[in-house]
């Protein structure tokens, strides 16, 4: 049966009315799809059937194509017949292609199709980009829910790109029928896809529908698109010995082009070019050799437009697998948002041409430690000295998103592992496969690895802000190493220089860890590598100058020996001259203290100060006092949190007499947010348990013979916190004093809002002294007797010492405002040693903050032994300051 087209006229052959405008149609009335027009692809599965019509053949399940020229782009109009004797689902539908790139439109291709059917049973318009597609039109879902299917289809696209979809259907159901064209969804700009070269038909079907699905009356016309973009050089592959293969971003004209390599190769004796025109062979009559860079020149080539060839220049080489130190992670981008693939960059700081066959990437699992070789680098890739190589999941849109120049090395990775939006342990490999005694060996060569973190971030949103390396020479493990990348490049820089690199290193070196080695070693940690080339050491008490040192594996830790031995009990103090970082940055402190290690005991060491509920841009964080006389090894003690985990402190490090030392898992970001003082004692502990918001028992000990010894414990509550702390997130509770008892909460007080509320590492801003000191006959006093409890860290709290005659006494102490009203019952009946301190914060009985004026501080001590009562009212005042 013949069908008249609804638009024009019916043309049976090719034929175009100007330079320009494209326009053919085809109805199969020849009874051959194989010329006017020639149509290819998988012909085993087409046929032209009884009615003129092109249908599918397939004897099995499958995709199937057919696809024609067709240039038609600008002003243009689509339209075809589809017929479908099934209902569609989604493995049973068609796909006309109106704009693509290639001619197999199987695979991954560029342009723009109409779906009729899927599991909504609709018609829509797709945009194709590689193997991603989008839907650009929607259409009406169940608008061909029907069997069979008889719809024909129009597709207008206006010179600005905007798109329109149209469809009459066919049926004997009621409702089903168009007496007219139907718009489908709303029209749409889309420019994504510049230029088309075919036009196709597919159809997907099961084992069932082989010959359900018919095409005819197809008619096409438009303007060619202006082609005005210039053919880009891709990619330079060598093979050995003697050839070259490039490859461009479409078909090229060579007809005028010359080609040339430097280093004694010359010009090519040959050349083929591939069938699509975007792939072209050299072959040289001089072999290339190992080791050497050549640089590859490609003049006169252009595009079928004209356009000329924009990068004319390319290096190559002959390669060799890469080796541990070859390869760096020089950037990452482990957090997305809005559909902006992830990626991760190499950069190969040797001298080496590397190829990364059998080389991979991969995340280590977090409870294991273990990985697995899925996710391998492309075939033949290849990395020159001193370049960069970007992979990720999409390039394109990679590409598209941080408007990278042209000279960027983006390729597209086959297999990808998700990567973690806070922290993970990425890393790269290389199979090293090798005969050995007639034996295959497979050894796996870790390349670089890098635990990042997203706290390394200089940026505070981080989704789609890349992590970039600032210097390849530095190691990779270093977070002053990492800095988040330049807004001025959108935040990242794939495949290209990172936009941080070589960012000046303006941050000295600090030493984190000094303990004696009996008899005459001290050992030094560092923050980071150090130069030592003019450095010096020496010790005072008659130990001398250094007399041997020995630089350990990782670069920041020093062991230095001296003639003399140390001896037990004494503290001395060495002094560092000359040490600098790699930047030339010296190291800031020279003047340290240490002493030879003793084991902890009860009370050498108290919890000084607890911060249980961090600021977001913050870490958690506890700090610890020496009030012993010892230097102590932490390395065999653990801290735990409600008695759950043992977190083991870390490793080699000690604490001297007198000295405050704060652990959290981020003490970088602890440093910034309190900004603290050079003096400010703060180290990393790689394991930690979450501190509770609200209380929690913190406790720090040891363990023998399976039983805990517990060196002090508290169980906190953010209830201690002074009234005035309306928001207790960022502010730590401190220890007035370390020797107040620990479970006491008048021990303890919110750090001062004059110091950013906390004091990690270094004395606390509420310390008191508890030295007492009585006047004559004097059996209680206050200290201040003017105290604002304002929490500025100024006489913040009243302390109410007392020294009594003899042990055994009891109190009464109560506090009362100037007309006699009781506001605060500080004891009642408590037992007394013969000398103390109690504490007041200025809070009544209810919680709430006094109001500033004078109060009487009453005090009745009764010792039922001897007989003995006395009274005593003092005077104190809350003042506002």
């Amino acid at each position: 049966m013949k069908k008249i087209l609804l638009f024009l006229c019916l043309f049976i052959s090719f034929s175009i009315f100007s330079q320009n405008l494209v326009q053919w149609s085809d109805d199969f009335s020849d009874g051959d799809f194989t010329k006017n027009p020639t149509w290819s692809g998988m012909s085993e599965n087409f046929i032209v059937n009884e009615d003129s019509q092109l249908q599918s053949n397939a004897s099995t399940t499958s995709k199937s194509y057919l696809s024609t020229p067709s240039e038609a782009f600008e002003d243009a109009v689509w339209e075809f017949w589809v017929r479908i004797n099934y209902t569609t689902s989604s493995s049973n539908y068609a796909m006309v292609y109106i704009i693509v790139d290639r001619a197999d439109i199987s695979g991954d291709v560029n342009g723009y199709y109409v779906q009729i059917g899927n599991t909504a049973d609709e018609i829509s318009l797709y945009r194709q980009q590689g193997n991603s597609r989008t839907k650009i039109i929607d259409g009406v879902d169940k608008s061909v829910d029907t069997n069979p299917v008889i719809v024909n289809i129009r597709v207008t696209r206006s010179k600005d790109g905007t798109f329109s979809l149209f469809r009459k259907r066919q049926s004997d159901v009621v409702g089903f029928s168009d007496a007219d064209f139907v718009q489908e969804g709303e029209s749409v700009i889309d420019n994504e896809v510049q230029g088309s070269k075919y036009f196709g038909v597919l159809f997907s079907n099961s084992s069932t529908t082989g010959k359900a699905y018919l095409f005819d009356d197809i008619f096409v016309k438009g303007e060619k698109f202006a082609d005005v973009i210039p053919p880009e050089w891709t990619d330079l592959q060598l093979v050995e010995p003697n050839q070259l293969v490039l490859t461009f971003s479409e078909a090229v004209d060579i007809s005028s082009a010359s080609f040339h390599v430097d280093n004694g190769i010359g010009n090519p004796v040959s050349s083929m070019l591939s069938e699509d025109g975007m792939t072209l062979r050299l072959t040289f009559a001089k072999d290339f050799e190992k080791g050497v860079i050549y640089t590859v020149e490609a003049l006169n080539v252009k595009d079928l437009a004209g356009n000329p060839l924009t990068n004319t220049q390319k290096q190559i080489g002959k390669y060799e697998f890469p080796k541990a130190g070859d390869i760096v992670i020089n950037e990452i981008l482990f957090e997305t948002a809005n559909g902006v693939p992830e990626y991760f960059e190499i950069y190969n700081v040797s001298d080496k041409i590397l190829l990364l066959d059998n080389s991979y990437f991969a995340v280590r699992s977090p409870s294991t430690g273990l990985f697995s070789l899925n996710n391998a680098f492309p075939a033949n890739t290849i990395l020159l000295a001193k370049s960069y190589l970007a992979l990720s999941s999409d390039p394109d849109l990679v590409k598209e998103h941080f408007d990278v120049p042209s000279s960027a090395n983006i390729l597209k990775a086959n297999r990808w592992s998700a990567l973690n939006n806070t922290s993970a342990r990425f890393l790269i490999a290389h199979l090293d496969i090798r005969t050995e005694n007639g034996l295959t060996v497979r050894d796996t060569v870790i390349l670089d690895e890098l635990h990042y973190n997203v706290k390394w971030h200089s940026e505070l949103s981080t989704a789609n802000v890349a992590l970039e390396r600032i210097n390849p020479k530095n190691r990779t493990q270093i977070p002053t190493n990492w800095y988040s990348a330049a807004p001025e490049v959108n935040f990242g820089t794939p495949g290209y220089e990172n936009s941080r690199y070589m960012m000046p290193d303006t941050i000295p070196p600090v030493l984190t860890g000094l303990a004696i080695i009996e008899p005459n070693k001290i050992v030094l940690n560092f923050s980071e590598i150090i130069d030592i080339s003019t450095a010096t050491f020496s010790v005072d008490q008659g130990i001398g100058n250094s007399t041997g040192l020995t630089v350990l594996a990782d670069e920041m830790t020093l062991i230095i020996s001296f003639d003399n031995d140390f001896e037990k009990g004494k503290i001395y103090t060495i002094n560092i001259s000359n040490i600098k970082d790699l930047a030339g940055n010296p190291l800031v402190k020279n003047t340290y203290q240490t002493g030879i290690l003793e084991p902890a005991e009860k009370d050498d060491l108290v919890i000084n100060e607890i911060l249980f509920d961090n600021l977001e841009n913050s870490a958690e964080y506890f700090e610890i006092y020496n009030k012993s006389g010892k230097v102590i090894d932490l390395t065999p003690l653990f801290f735990t949190v409600n008695n759950s985990t043992y977190n083991y402190f870390p490793s080699q490090t000690f604490i001297l007499p007198g000295e405050y030392l704060a652990f959290s898992p981020e003490p970088e970001l602890v440093k910034e947010a309190y900004t603290v003082p050079e003096i400010a004692n703060i180290r990393k502990s790689e394991r930690w348990s979450a501190l509770n918001n609200t209380e929690a028992s913190f406790l720090i000990g040891y363990i023998v013979q399976d039983s805990v010894i517990a060196l002090d414990s508290v169980r906190y509550n953010a209830k201690w916190h002074h009234t005035m702390i309306k928001n207790p997130k960022g502010v730590s509770l401190e220890r007035i004093n370390p020797n107040m008892p620990s479970q006491s909460p008048s021990s303890w007080h919110s750090a001062a809002s004059e110091v950013g509320y906390g004091t990690p590492g270094y004395k606390n801003s509420q310390y008191r002294d508890l030295e007492t000191i009585a006047e004559p006959e004097k059996w209680i006093w206050v200290e201040p007797e003017v105290f604002s409890p304002d929490n500025d860290g100024i006489d913040d709290v009243c302390f109410i010492r007392y020294k009594t005659d003899a042990a055994g006494y009891t109190a009464n102490i109560i506090i009362f405002n100037s007309v006699g009203v009781k506001v605060k019952q500080l004891g009642s009946n408590i037992l007394l040693s013969q000398d103390g301190i109690l504490t007041w914060d200025g809070k009544t009985d209810r919680g709430q903050n006094v109001n500033p004026g004078i109060y009487v501080l009453y005090v009745e001590f009764v010792n039922s032994d001897k007989g003995v009562k006395k009274i005593e009212k003092i005077p104190l005042v809350v003042s506002a300051r």
